[in-house]
């Protein structure tokens, strides 16, 4: 009978030990666990706030869209970039009956184009050139003729000139429209900024004044967007978010420029 109990003391006891290991292996399996899940979170929060700080397209672009090489991360942008009549710009674009622009300027000094492609005889609509002509006029070439209308220029003083859809709108207000394009037209000249083409490799510089923007168009798609910029040596240009790249002074001198913004 004594045998009986001792056997019956030993077992219960090991049934015990054995309770007491598996309940301490899971007590340690649990905390194992809900460590290791606690770290995979703190992982996956971490990770979520890093791409958050990202902007999927930009990365998209960085690593897949080509046209983008070279893009500087960050443009220094200026108000404006300003012409003593020797500098200006060439756009690349080649001159065609669809081109039309938005562009904001100052006259410094009553002078010539501030946007200008060749100045052909002929039929040609797309001149359509915000420039002085006998001190005080706007003029486009168009299909019969040329158009003169009188406009009181004034010096230091903003404008904002569009010549979209045929028409030219000086500050908010249409001084010419309803001009009948050419049938056709051909050149390889190309459009100025701050000058107005005399040629392929030829430009009048008689500009003095600012140029605060300019947006051109080739019907309805938007080729340069220009905004004037320094570049990473600190030289006054223009900036073309289009296509991603400094375009620089093509005559004498150098741009002065207004305040970083």
């Amino acid at each position: 009978m004594r045998n009986l109990k001792s056997e019956k003391g030993a077992i219960t006891v090991l049934i015990l030990i054995t309770i007491l290991f598996l309940t301490t292996f899971l007590i340690s399996s649990y905390i194992i666990m809900s460590n290791k899940m606690q770290s995979q979170r703190e992982v996956i929060s971490d990770t979520k706030q890093i791409y958050e700080s990202y902007n999927l397209n930009e990365m998209y672009e960085g690593y897949f869209d080509k046209s983008r090489e070279g893009v500087p991360e960050k443009i220094q942008r200026v108000e404006y970039i300003e012409s003593t009549g020797t500098q200006y710009i060439n756009t690349e674009i080649i001159e065609n009956l669809n081109l039309s622009c938005d562009i904001k300027f100052m006259f410094n000094e009553f002078s010539s184009s501030i946007y200008g492609p060749h100045m052909l005889s002929g039929p040609n609509i797309f001149l359509l050139v915000p420039r002085m002509v006998n001190n005080g006029q706007i003029f486009v070439a168009y299909k019969s003729g040329d158009v003169i209308t009188p406009y009181n220029w004034e010096k230091n003083k903003i404008y904002k000139v569009s010549t979209n859809n045929d028409k030219i709108i000086v500050n908010g207000e249409t001084k010419i429209e309803g001009i009948e394009k050419a049938d056709t037209f051909s050149s390889s000249s190309y459009v100025y900024l701050m000058a107005y083409g005399g040629g392929v490799s030829n430009a009048a510089f008689h500009f003095v004044g600012k140029l605060y923007y300019c947006k051109i168009y080739d019907g309805d798609t938007l080729v340069r967007n220009f905004i004037p910029a320094l570049d990473e040596n600190g030289v006054a240009c223009l900036y073309d978010e289009v296509e991603g790249k400094y375009y620089y002074n093509a005559g004498t001198g150098t741009f002065s420029y207004g305040n970083q913004v």
